[in-house]
């Protein structure tokens, strides 16, 4: 490749170069400068997106990758999502003596870069690659705290699983190769189209989208492959849920919508059929589960479900109006999450965290500005006038509405609504009057509190004026890899 081709993938070659990086650092010194040496790659990432935000794009730079506004959006998303959970886990690993910090940062670095490859994946070989870097990566981050029992089973579990959905993905895509002749996301839909005869889908076609469907079904968490992830998101260390609620999950949405924006799939009416009955039941099933929740991570790893279900609206949107709502809600959604799983990770001492939602009763008198942040971003998840979470839903029920699912666009509007009651019933227990049910909490780095105060701003000033947000959204959405 020449000089010129590589230009325009800095910011992925920076990902890729950091783990290494990192690793050199972890082997001559100590985690403080670890922690320099993954923050500072992460910026470098990020900044190196700024120069090609005003070049001409798409771009193809390989027949693997193609770099356009969506895949540029989302890789600046990478890299400061990537800088928050680093700033967190640099505060989590201070608190937890037992943990190797400097083996956490190089697999953190080497789960973005697999996300980085995913987002810009024109192939699914090479979306396959970058999935799987992720995932490997997961293994190592869900076990990390190995001491902990509940850490080493939750990624085994992740494990299994993700053998599982992996044997279905190569199983479907060896279907569509056989039928197509090619793995290009470009090429791959209209040939597919073509082997029904334009009418349909040919059964050997429909095969390999179903097993397609179930390992992201898999990966997404949708229903009802859902039920390993509650049990992941309570064991994780704060900072690894935070990633895999958001940057996972992200990644693995922008390969699903790039493949079926260039494909046009949506189109099909089975297609069509399947996307709105998951999303409908996904979104259903997450919400009423998260109503009998009594641990806060429980109810996080069940509104993330819910929330998986709300996305799948913007898939049926596709490609214009749903790529932008993706976006919007991709962005402020993790930024939500940060705050949440952030939050808890500073309420946690030698291991034990405030888990349960009663023990967080009073949290307002003894830490308001914490308290105030978990509110804010609960309030966010709920879609509050004023939040950044009521302008992404907007977003998303409009893009949803003006392609036709009105019915779908009343049950997610119901679901909303239903979410309110365990999401304010948590803000009510934080500022219930009374004696608080801990007087005292450990002491949060100013890093850290910096971060959530951050993310915070993010959430107030997104609901409040939101046009820069949406207008950015709108932009990079358009022309996907020479999506109309």
């Amino acid at each position: 490749m020449s000089l010129a081709q590589l230009l325009p993938l800095a910011p992925l070659l920076l990902l890729a170069a950091a783990p290494v990086v990192t690793l050199l650092a972890s082997a001559f010194s100590r985690s403080p400068r670890v922690v320099f040496a993954a923050t500072l790659g992460l910026l470098a990432a990020t900044l190196a997106t700024l120069p090609l935000s005003l070049t001409a794009l798409p771009m193809d730079v390989t027949s693997l990758l193609r770099l356009d506004g969506f895949g540029l959006f989302l890789l600046a998303l990478l890299g400061l999502g990537g800088l928050v959970v680093a700033c967190l886990a640099d505060d989590t690993w201070q608190r937890r003596p037992t943990a190797r910090a400097d083996r956490f940062y190089p697999l953190l670095l080497f789960a973005l870069a697999g996300m980085g490859v995913a987002v810009l994946a024109a192939d699914f070989a090479s979306f396959f690659l970058g999935l799987e870097t992720l995932t490997v990566s997961l293994y190592g981050l869900l076990g990390f705290t190995r001491h902990r029992q509940a850490a080493l089973e939750g990624g085994l579990k992740y494990l299994v699983l993700a053998a599982a959905s992996t044997a279905f993905l190569l199983f479907g895509l060896a279907l569509l190769y056989a039928a197509a002749g090619t793995l290009q996301l470009a090429e791959l839909g209209p040939r597919l189209l073509a082997v029904g005869g334009g009418t349909g889908l040919d059964p050997q076609v429909g095969l390999g989208l179903g097993l397609i469907l179930v390992a992201f079904g898999f990966k997404l968490a949708l229903v009802p492959f859902h039920l390993i992830f509650p049990e992941l998101y309570q064991s994780a260390p704060p900072p690894v849920a935070a990633l895999l609620a958001a940057g996972s999950k992200g990644a693995i949405f922008a390969a699903l919508a790039r493949f079926l924006a260039l494909s046009g799939l949506t189109a099909v009416p089975s297609v069509v059929t399947w996307l709105a009955f998951f999303a409908a039941l996904t979104m259903t099933v997450g919400n009423l589960a998260a109503l009998r929740q009594g641990s806060l991570r429980r109810l996080l790893a069940y509104s993330s479900v819910a929330h998986v279900g709300y996305l799948l609206l913007a898939l049926l949107a596709l490609p214009q109006g749903g790529l932008a709502a993706l976006l919007g809600y991709l962005a402020i959604y993790g930024a939500t999450v940060l705050v949440l799983f952030g939050g808890i990770g500073l309420l946690a001492a030698d291991g034990q965290e405030a888990d349960r939602i009663d023990e967080l009763t009073g949290l307002a008198q003894t830490r308001p500005l914490l308290a105030g942040l978990l509110a804010l971003a609960l309030l966010s998840l709920t879609g509050v006038p004023l939040t950044a979470g009521f302008v992404a839903k907007l977003l998303l029920f409009t893009a949803a509405f003006d392609a036709g699912h009105h019915w779908l666009v009343g049950l997610a509007a119901a679901n909303s609504v239903l979410s309110a009651f365990y999401y304010l019933r948590v803000v009510i227990v934080l500022y219930r009057p009374g004696p608080p049910a801990r007087t005292t909490w450990p002491r949060a780095s100013r890093l850290a509190v910096a971060t959530l105060v951050l993310l915070g701003a993010f959430l107030l000033l997104g609901g409040l004026l939101p046009d820069p947000l949406v207008q950015l959204v709108r932009v990079a959405s358009q022309g996907l890899g020479g999506a109309p």
